[in-house]
């Protein structure tokens, strides 16, 4: 898998960034908080996308996807994320089909996954928000910087689903 990263790093982190401009309804806010994190990834800050995403992440679901407003606070886990989920088609939550099913499912399973042992996290390719930010792991590889910010990408695609529900 990381021999894929390595030879199609830079088409991916392209694409995302080219997906990013054509986002309606997405805050720039969060579109910079992606761009920044690539370009952190490029330099080779691969510790800065996990550490800058997942909160960016969090504040995506609970503000644009739930229409949580933002004086009050709250924090999800697995149980709230398929609650957020599960009036919506698939479809709509993998506009991508198979590409999407896989990250959908690691939303769920790896990101938000709350577990009380270390080595519950360890050995993922994908950071789970819960270890990050109570800082047990360090997520400093390339594999880690560059699947935090394809689900963020992932996450902020879906914000148009999920406003138009909102509203």
């Amino acid at each position: 898998m990381l021999t894929y990263y390595e030879s199609k790093q830079e088409e991916i982190l392209k694409d995302i960034e080219s997906r990013l401009d054509t986002l309606e309804n997405v805050d720039m806010d969060r579109k910079e908080a992606l761009q920044e994190a690539i370009v952190a990834h490029r330099y080779g800050l691969f510790r800065l996308p996990p550490l800058a995403l997942l909160p960016s992440i969090e504040r995506i679901i609970l503000e644009d996807w739930m229409g949580r407003d933002r004086g009050k606070i709250e924090t999800l886990n697995e149980r709230k994320i398929r609650e957020i989920v599960v009036n919506k088609r698939l479809e709509e939550v993998m506009p991508d089909g198979i590409y999407d099913s896989r990250l959908f499912g690691c939303l769920i399973n790896v990101l938000y996954k709350n577990g009380g042992k270390l080595k519950e996290f360890e050995g993922e390719n994908l950071p789970n928000r819960h270890a990050a930010l109570h800082g047990w792991l360090p997520y400093s590889t390339k594999e880690y910087s560059l699947n935090t910010i394809i689900f963020a990408n992932y996450i902020i695609r879906l914000v148009p689903v999920f406003k138009k529900g909102n509203n």
